[in-house]
């Protein structure tokens, strides 16, 4: 069966809402444009390149009707060496950095993100990286290297180059355990696979630098059950993890259907201990990962202690 045929395809758009964009849904574009043509017009000046990530890239790349996709907040990226200078000369204009979470002031610059507040209302979160704590690492470098410009309504922007996207989609996914994954997230892997030319033998490639082989084939069976998206046999072949790894992940997740993670979530560590290392195709890279972290929740600590004192 191929993908015209796939009842629920995407280029069928049978999982599309179908609904008759609202006002409010045209402000959320209008006034998502205008933020990231404010943002580019201030970093550009700084010499500070930025790249547009997944919502209004996607929208006006690979969505049949751009203005059926919608977001929640902006998400942007900087250069690493660039990350402070972006927030000091945004923060200097028009834009506001909301004070820090009390119980995290301490660790909270030293994230993958930094939030901030736009002019036109827009929550924006500023990357460094595309998760936390360096748990799957990317070359941000070669982000930019590869990038592509797009138009979002009357704004030139740019975004990531399409096999970057897709590995960045399907991390996002990942990062929080499969848990909080919403259709249109699913949707977007299933758009990006079908409207998109991919070069697979690089996906793979920084699939296995990252070590998210494992999520990575999670998430695009996801796209394939649910969406139709045909991705190649040799790629998911390719992905697939052992027999014992696979029989671990069929008991939480089940990517032909949504929700995908089927387990208890009443906290982060109902999931987090039965996915962590289960999604990390090198156990070992837990490790320091836990290292940092508790790094920066001992940070945290010290930071509290300090400031009940004073």
């Amino acid at each position: 069966m191929n993908a015209s045929e796939h009842p629920n395809t995407v280029e069928n758009g049978a999982t599309s809402s179908q609904t008759v964009p609202g006002v409010r849904t045209l402000q959320l574009h209008v006034r998502t444009e205008l933020t990231v043509a404010r943002m580019q017009a201030i970093c550009r000046d700084a010499g500070i390149d930025l790249l547009v990530l997944k919502g209004p890239h996607l929208a006006y790349t690979v969505w049949p009707v751009p203005i059926e996709r919608v977001w929640c907040d902006l998400d942007i990226l900087a250069r690493p060496d660039q990350f402070d200078a972006a927030i000091e000369a945004l923060t200097r204009q028009d834009f506001k950095q909301p004070a820090f979470d009390r119980r995290h002031r301490a660790s909270a610059p030293c994230y993958h993100n930094i939030a901030l507040q736009g002019p036109y209302g827009i929550h924006i979160e500023l990357h460094r990286d595309l998760t936390p704590h360096g748990r799957y690492p990317v070359s941000i470098k070669d982000l930019f290297c590869r990038a592509e410009k797009f138009w979002f309504l009357e704004t030139e922007a740019r975004g990531l180059a399409p096999v970057d996207l897709l590995l960045h989609l399907c991390l996002h996914m990942m990062k929080s355990y499969f848990c909080t994954v919403e259709r249109k997230h699913i949707r977007d892997i299933a758009l990006v696979v079908t409207r998109r030319t991919i070069d697979w033998q690089l996906f793979l490639a920084n699939a296995g630098v990252a070590g998210a082989r494992t999520g990575c084939w999670v998430a695009l069976r996801a796209a394939a059950a649910q969406h139709g998206a045909v991705v190649p046999e040799r790629v998911l072949t390719d992905l697939t993890p052992t027999p014992r790894r696979q029989r671990w992940l069929a008991r939480w997740l089940d990517p032909a259907a949504f929700p995908i993670y089927r387990g208890p979530a009443r906290s982060k560590w109902d999931y987090q201990w039965r996915l962590g290392l289960a999604l990390m195709d090198r156990p070992l890279d837990w490790l320091p990962l836990l290292m940092k972290y508790g790094r920066l929740r001992i940070m945290d600590l010290m930071g509290w202690i300090g400031s009940s004192r004073s």
